[in-house]
């Protein structure tokens, strides 16, 4: 399944093991700890983001989309902002 010999796995790959019914919830552990796992995945976050913003006009949902990357990053140009802090029970 991997075109490269010792090249990182993708998660999304690694998910179409549920399929077959093998548990890759224990594959993306190994291989993240040994450092050979790209999480390739889309944060919920940004799902969530695109369906409450699919409605709206291009316009807005483009400055909706700005604002909530600067809210998740922050933003290193005036007017400077850091990321949001991180909530002690979000899950990574």
């Amino acid at each position: 399944m991997q075109d490269t010999p010792g090249a990182p796995i993708p998660a999304t790959l690694i998910d179409q093991l549920t399929r077959i019914g093998l548990p890759a919830r224990l594959l993306h552990e190994f291989l993240d700890a040994h450092h050979f796992l790209e999480d390739d995945r889309t944060p919920a976050i940004d799902a969530w983001f695109a369906r409450a913003t699919a409605h709206l006009p291009g316009l807005m949902a483009g400055q909706l989309a700005h604002w909530m990357t600067v809210r998740l990053h922050g933003h290193s140009e005036p007017p400077r902002s850091g990321p949001a802090p991180r909530s002690p029970c979000a899950t990574s």
